[in-house]
């Protein structure tokens, strides 16, 4: 799943499951996994960003895809909130978890890093195997109608 995603839907099952913030990482957290574990597209990133070669233009490019995604996925949560920077310290805690693991998982490119290495290889095991990623067009569209059915919902 692509980072908006994995916000929108962290922010929003958080807000439906519980009004502890504690409670409200751990849901967006566990929300992640979930939806990691089902079918789905993302884009995918070259060797130089998977080898943190920050001197290359593909690095950068990748980086620009995940901040924009990163980015959207803030604004939507943001109109979740009805467009204000609210203190709703739930739905930011739901949000945060739910994009936390693939920060996590940037980390972990790094082999020296052990334990961000060792949560990397966990993660990439939770991925569903079958993917959508020859078929960007019916995967974002999957996703696409998944975000408008959270934010629909809660």
């Amino acid at each position: 799943m692509i980072l908006s995603t994995h916000s929108v839907v962290g922010a929003g099952a958080a807000y439906a499951i519980t009004g502890n913030p504690f409670v409200a990482f751990l849901v967006g957290f566990t929300s992640h996994f979930i939806l990691d574990a089902i079918p789905h597209w993302e884009y995918t990133f070259s060797e130089k960003f998977s080898n943190l070669d920050f001197k290359s233009k593909s690095f950068w490019v990748d980086g620009s895809k995940i901040f924009l995604d990163f980015f959207v996925g803030f604004i939507l949560v943001l109109l979740f909130l009805q467009g204000s920077f609210s203190v709703n310290y739930v739905i930011w805690a739901g949000f945060l978890g739910g994009v936390l693991p693939d920060a996590i998982q940037f980390i972990g490119f790094n082999p020296k890093l052990k334990p961000f290495f060792w949560f990397r290889t966990i993660h990439s095991k939770i991925h569903c195997q079958l993917n959508l990623l020859d078929q960007p067009i019916s995967g974002a569209l999957f996703q696409f109608v998944l975000i408008i059915s959270v934010l629909l919902i809660f």
